[in-house]
């Protein structure tokens, strides 16, 4: 198994990160590419024009955000990846990271 590990620092909060993460209009302004997203823990979401696909596993308003993630090159037989975003508020912004 692969992973991918990393933090950034941004100068938002971790409210407006956490948003733009799980709301529609935001994501898609975000990227620039259409995005279907859901605030609800089992909500299901596409994003990149229907690239990236999954469903929300677990949710901690502005800390955390679990979810399945694929794309549309996975075959039907691969698993779903799992992304952990994590969101910690410092002065005057906040960390991203992803953990594996």
């Amino acid at each position: 198994m692969k992973s991918i590990k990393l933090k950034e620092y941004f100068n938002a909060s971790a409210e407006v990160l956490y948003e733009a993460w799980l709301d529609s209009k935001i994501h898609t302004k975000m990227t620039g590419a259409k995005a279907v997203c859901s605030s609800k823990v089992n909500g299901s979401f596409a994003a990149w024009d229907g690239y990236i696909s999954g469903k929300n596993l677990s949710l901690v308003p502005n800390k955390k955000i679990v979810q399945t993630w694929r794309t549309t090159d996975f075959s039907e037989n691969d698993d779903n990846s799992e992304l952990t975003l994590e969101f910690e508020q410092e002065s005057g912004g906040c960390f991203f990271s992803t953990n594996p």
